[in-house]
């Protein structure tokens, strides 16, 4: 014989009310100042020489941050180095971070993850921080440049444009070694077909016929991006990649009379994972400062 039980669980008192349901359901914030462990859950294969690793918290959190800030790696290699990698992922996702490194030959950071960083492994992180943001939902006309794995922070935060709503008025431009070096070419391509508002653009240095290519080919060129983008004079742009190529992509603006107002650049610092050119592409995100200016 069983006892008779009576529960509110509602006003009705037969259904949890949403504020029950709210709070049953709720994720703790990811608090910087007391986490500082992410645990693997999952590494992609992007490219020959490029992985996304998918980190969330030893228990749930919600991560809060900015599109296009990063996160302070500690790992344990050659002692302990200090790495910081963009966030890569959606901050419209909130429960997982990711990371997309290219592996750098002699680089200790890059080199550790795609040999040691598998699925259940932990490691200690800080952040995140970094100003190298914008949201690109609002009115504004933007333009991004991106170079190799320079291409993180600008996926991030078009990658939040398409889960918040839609880019409005946003024309990305991605530069590679070869195909075979584009990072997210076919996740790019997927979302500029469901979201009108974004125009994707896409060069390589060279090319093969092993490689099926019908996009632009040759060094990014001041007569290429009028191509591309045949009004960015108009637009507000942001730039991330190899020192040399930011070098360049400044020295074309500046020819074509851009108010470098509207210019602003990710300050990132090759020395430490790369020799820092163009071909050399590098994922090490800022290393000291991770300062934006303009």
């Amino acid at each position: 014989m069983s006892a008779n039980k009576t529960t509110t669980t509602g006003q009705g008192g037969d259904k949890p009310s949403e504020e029950m349901l709210t709070e049953a359901t709720r994720v703790p914030l990811w608090d910087p100042e007391h986490d500082d462990v992410l645990v693997c859950r999952q590494v992609r294969q992007e490219t020959h020489d490029v992985k996304t690793f998918v980190f969330s918290g030893r228990e749930p959190r919600d991560f809060r941050y900015s599109p296009g800030q990063f996160m302070t790696f500690e790992l344990p290699v050659e002692g302990m180095v200090t790495r910081c990698y963009t966030i890569s992922a959606s901050a419209a996702r909130p429960y997982r971070l990711e990371i997309t490194v290219k592996r750098v030959p002699g680089g200790p950071g890059s080199n550790w993850l795609h040999d040691y960083m598998v699925p259940g492994k932990e490691v200690n992180v800080s952040g995140p921080g970094g100003e190298f943001t914008t949201d690109a939902t609002s009115e504004e006309k933007l333009l991004f440049i991106s170079a190799g794995s320079g291409i993180t922070p600008m996926m991030s935060m078009t990658r939040t444009a398409c889960d918040l709503s839609e880019p409005t008025d946003l024309h990305f431009v991605h530069a590679a070694r070869t195909p075979s070096d584009l990072i997210f070419r076919d996740e790019l391509s997927l979302l500029a077909s469901q979201n009108p508002g974004l125009k994707v653009s896409l060069t390589c240095d060279s090319t093969s016929a092993s490689h099926s290519w019908t996009g632009f080919s040759g060094r990014l060129s001041l007569q290429m991006l009028s191509l591309m983008s045949p009004d960015f004079k108009d637009r507000k742009i942001f730039c991330c990649g190899p020192g040399r190529f930011m070098d360049g992509v400044r020295d074309m603006l500046r020819e074509a009379g851009f108010d470098m107002e509207k210019y602003y650049e990710e300050s990132f610092d090759f020395g430490a994972e790369t020799a820092g050119t163009f071909e050399e592409h590098s994922s090490v995100a800022p290393e000291i400062s991770g300062q934006t200016f303009r």
